[in-house]
């Protein structure tokens, strides 16, 4: 397959990709596109880190994101944008119950590179996951249906090991893949992407 589809550059990676491969296969494949690649999954191995501080980030993303994730009202997500560009945010957290998760990663972000996964747990992981990848512009690699709708949304690329060989799609072999165009075989060893109606291939 090499020999007729080129390579992806991360470029062609964007929207929800659908992965149909072993995670640690998805894993290996991606990190070698990617220098940073946020792993929001369970079973999948990666670094642990605190990601990224949450200080740093400008106040009208951070209450777009940190309002997504935990579902706050459009007048929850003003007051808490004034609050962060006031500066008075961390104060305020002692009096607003939604407001305390932010507390957690407020600081301390490591900022690692490679494969990385958040150490802080349900969905203040989530968060830290989902900032540091709207920061550095890096993709998820996630099994939650969730959480991909909630990055795509934030324009994010976004690798959803969902096993699916629809829409966009990743797929590794040994596979037989049905197209509108014929079907394609995947050999052991291979890959393929289809993305925008384009298809490109290599070997892992």
């Amino acid at each position: 397959m090499e020999n007729y589809v080129p390579e992806p550059e991360p470029p062609v990676f964007k929207g929800v990709i659908n992965v149909v491969a072993t995670p640690d296969t998805a894993l290996r494949l991606l990190s070698r596109h990617f220098p940073v690649l946020v792993v929001i999954a369970e079973g999948v191995e990666a670094r642990s880190a605190r990601l990224v501080s949450a200080s740093k980030i400008e106040p009208v993303a951070l209450a777009e994101i940190y309002g997504a994730v935990y579902g706050l009202s459009p007048e929850q997500k003003i007051q808490l944008r004034d609050l962060l560009e006031k500066g008075e945010a961390m104060r305020w957290s002692t009096r607003h119950a939604w407001l305390r998760p932010l507390v957690e990663v407020w600081e301390g972000g490591e900022e690692p590179t490679g494969a990385v996964k958040s150490r802080a747990a349900g969905k203040a992981g989530v968060l830290d996951s989902l900032l540091y990848a709207y920061v550095t512009k890096a993709p998820v690699l996630t099994d939650r249906k969730d959480v991909a709708k909630l990055a795509g949304e934030m324009g994010l690329t976004v690798f959803l090991l969902s096993g699916e060989a629809t829409g966009n799609f990743l797929i590794t072999g040994p596979a037989v893949v049905k197209l509108p165009e014929g079907s394609l075989e995947v050999g052991p060893g291979g890959y393929l992407l289809h993305v925008g109606g384009l298809i490109y291939g290599g070997l892992i």
